[in-house]
């Protein structure tokens, strides 16, 4: 047998069998030659260089999941399985398989997988080797392979001693004015071979380890004025590779001091307020400034802020149009740490004194303005803003009173509106007063720029009394009991909170509210008074029924409450037409003295009724009782104490009273259906029965149709026989004639002889 190599490199050679001689005939066998077999050997040489990824290309340290292995075994065209350890059954885990060549020479693809973990996946690989002859060998010792496909991800840190700082700056905020500044980086695994950096994306080379940290040192060249992004790049042994985010570093080593001016005037603008730098960095901090100057202090703050208040007094020498300086120079750091120093100079400019207000009070409502000043030649008028002048006065309006103010003495007076309490005065419940307050803006004018204005305050109150007569219009009496006040501020107004005033209907009051139950609200008074109540007193009311064609309130009458908040009001509802009345849903409105409004949230029933109907009186059919001509209305009765219906009934009456023979007999009861009325006991003979209806308003009926009834218990028949003889055809059956008066039934005879017997007979017709 021949082998062959294969025309495709590591595949599987040929083998080529042949007989090259002639068979031999012998009268012997001949001595067979001894078969000396030998075990194949197989020797692993390590990854090729292509697929052995990294720096070193011999090292066994590879990225790639599927190299290729090279080695040679001893016994060319040999079978070759890789085996990376044992399978769970025990087998071997055979990672790729191929042939040695004619040389015994061999590459063989691998698939060791793709590694997961940080410092890559370990593989000791050995080798079986089969020769062409199926004899079997493998190698003594394992070739470690180590797959790696992961660098962590690096960091890149400005150092602390290259962050400089300043103000409100920190080592920290990669803020610096350190031109060449020293880079740290970070999360490096152990196996990195290279760390490269770039600055804004161009290389300034590989950093170095020093003291077991990875640093490098940027050029000034790579680091102007203005922010950079910087990098850096790992590359570790297996030839991974990795980016960091960009670190921001700002290179700044400039910052700016600006000299500021200002003015301040005397007495009029005294403070001046600024700052040094108003388009400073951010973060950059002036030194901070207490200091007094020549005539006033300086207060600078750390975010360049400064007010200068000049010292009044020392300025007064200072006349209008001259001048002085006063000044102070400051420092201003920035983040990075760089500093700079200006000056602050203010210009003091004088001016003409202000005269000062002052009051003097005669009565609560009077007194006089007056001046002091400085300036002992100026003189002085008097003004109130917005006040109207004719001649010598001004008049000030106020919302309770009007401020009469002479312009060139100062004297003045506070007069009351007569309706001030309708101006929205406040209502103190306690002391059932009503107050307010009126301030005006008042000043004294030196005709040189120099003006004070101050504030004169006056609080006038309402006092509402009851008026002589009950349910008129009370009596307000105005007052302003406190001196007026002069301050340089306005006070604060107090707030004007006027409460909602409320009103209740209580109902129509006894004596017009008609019939049984004085408190229904059913009347047959057209006109009745009505009652009720206002949370605040002395307020008017207005009785409201419905509205008019126009939409307006309809009012049906008005009034006052009392000093307790009570009230009774006469109203006028009209005559009622109606059956059973005209109903009227009532609401008040309610104004407070001081002429806030308030209305009721629910209305109050009343019904004005004035007509009732006139009954009729009916004898029962049970107490009509009637004989043989007789009938159940007939108006006859045997019945001394006959029942009665009242027909035609109101709905709304109250009571019916019965009359027999014009004499009052009591009241039919009512069973929720019928009126019915039972007679006393009535002697035999006719009876006039009448009655009247009264209803819930009050309202009486007319006199009901009378009726007349007999009552008649006693039967008065007389008899007449006729036919008084027995004949002698009647022995068996006699026959009685006779005829009795008029309208009556002959129900039994009694015939009585002689000896007092008595026999009944029954008529037959």
């Amino acid at each position: 047998a021949t082998v062959t190599a294969a025309s495709v490199v590591g595949a599987q050679p040929t083998v080529t069998n042949n007989v090259p001689t002639q068979a031999q005939l012998t009268p012997m066998a001949p001595i067979a030659p001894a078969i000396t077999l030998t075990t194949p050997t197989v020797t692993l040489t390590g990854l090729t260089g292509s697929t052995d990824t990294g720096i070193d290309h011999t090292d066994g340290i590879t990225s790639n999941p599927t190299p290729s292995i090279t080695g040679s075994t001893d016994i060319p065209f040999s079978q070759v399985d890789i085996i990376d350890g044992k399978n769970a059954d025990g087998s071997d885990h055979i990672v790729g398989s191929g042939f040695s060549d004619v040389n015994g020479k061999f590459e063989i693809v691998v698939d060791l997988g793709k590694s997961s973990s940080v410092d890559g996946t370990h593989h000791d690989l050995g080798a079986k080797v089969t020769d062409p002859s199926g004899h079997d060998g493998q190698t003594t010792t394992t070739t470690p392979i180590l797959i790696d496909q992961h660098t962590t991800q690096p960091t890149v840190d400005l150092n602390a001693t290259s962050d400089s700082f300043g103000g409100t700056g920190t080592n920290t905020d990669n803020i610096t004015n350190i031109a060449n500044p020293t880079l740290t980086l970070g999360n490096i695994d152990t196996d990195a071979q290279q760390v490269e950096v770039f600055v804004d994306g161009h290389s300034i080379g590989d950093a170095a380890i020093q003291n077991g940290v990875w640093q490098i040192t940027v050029p000034k060249s790579f680091m102007g004025e203005g922010d950079h992004d910087i990098t850096a790049t790992v590359t570790d042994i297996a030839g991974n590779k990795n980016t960091s985010n960009a670190l921001t570093v700002t290179m700044d080593q400039h910052v700016a001091a600006p000299d500021a001016t200002d003015t301040v005037t005397e007495d009029t603008n005294v403070i001046a307020m600024g700052n040094v730098n108003p388009n400073s960095e951010v973060g950059d901090v002036v030194t901070v400034i207490d200091a007094d100057g020549k005539h006033g202090h300086f207060d600078v703050k750390a975010d360049g802020t400064y007010t200068y208040t000049l010292d009044n007094n020392a300025a007064q020498h200072l006349a209008q149009g001259e001048s002085e300086t006063d000044s102070v120079k400051y420092t201003v750091t920035d983040t990075a740490g760089n500093t700079n120093t200006g000056e602050i100079t203010v210009t003091i400019h004088g001016s003409n004194d202000v005269p000062d207000l002052h009051i003097t009070q005669s009565t609560n409502t009077t007194g006089t303005l007056s001046t002091i000043d400085v300036d002992t030649t100026d003189t002085h008028t008097y003004g109130a803003v917005g006040g109207t002048t004719t001649g010598s006065s001004v008049v000030a309006h106020g919302i309770f009173g009007d401020l009469t103010l002479d312009n060139a003495t100062g004297v003045y007076s506070y007069t009351m509106h007569a309706d001030a309490i309708h101006q929205g005065m406040n209502y103190d419940a306690n002391s059932g007063k009503y107050t307010g307050q009126d301030t005006f803006e008042v000043s004294t004018d030196d005709h040189h720029g120099g003006k004070d204005s101050q504030f004169l305050t006056f609080n006038p109150t309402a006092t509402v009394m009851a008026p002589s007569v009950v349910g008129a219009q009370p009596t307000v009496t105005n007052n302003v009991p406190t001196q007026a006040q002069l301050t340089p501020m306005a006070p604060i107004a107090p707030t004007l909170t006027p409460a909602t005033p409320t009103v209740t209907l209580t109902g129509l009051t006894g004596n017009t509210d008609t019939g049984i139950d004085h408190t229904d609200g059913i009347t047959s008074n057209p006109t009745p008074s009505i009652t009720g109540s206002t949370d605040i007193p002395f307020s008017q009311v207005d009785i409201i029924d419905g509205k008019n064609a126009d939409g307006s309130d309809h009012i049906v009458g008005s009034g006052f409450s009392d000093g307790n908040g009570d009230f009774e009001i006469a109203i006028d509802l009209g005559k009622s037409s109606k059956v059973d009345g005209t109903h009227h849903d009532l609401g008040a409105k309610v104004t407070d003295p001081s002429g806030h409004d308030g209305q009721t949230t629910t209305t109050t029933p009343v019904v004005i009724d004035q007509n009732v109907g006139a009954p009729t009186v009916d004898l029962n059919a049970s107490s009509d009782s009637y004989g043989a001509k007789g009938t159940d209305h007939d108006d006859l009765t045997s019945d001394t104490t006959p029942t009665f219906t009242l027909n035609g009934v109101d709905t709304d009456a109250a009571s019916v009273e019965v009359f027999i023979d014009g004499k009052s007999v009591g009241s039919a009861a009512h069973n929720g259906t019928d009126w019915t009325f039972t007679s006393a006991a009535l002697a035999d003979g006719d009876h006039t029965v009448t009655a009247i209806v009264t209803d819930n308003a009050g309202n009486t009926s007319a006199t009901s149709p009378a009726l007349t009834i007999t009552v008649d218990t006693q039967t008065t028949v007389n008899a007449e026989l006729t036919d008084k003889l027995i004949g002698s055809g009647e022995q068996s059956a006699t026959v009685i004639t006779g005829h009795v008066e008029p309208g009556a039934h002959l129900d039994t005879l009694v015939i009585t002889d002689s000896a007092g017997n008595h026999l009944d007979v029954i008529p037959q017709a």
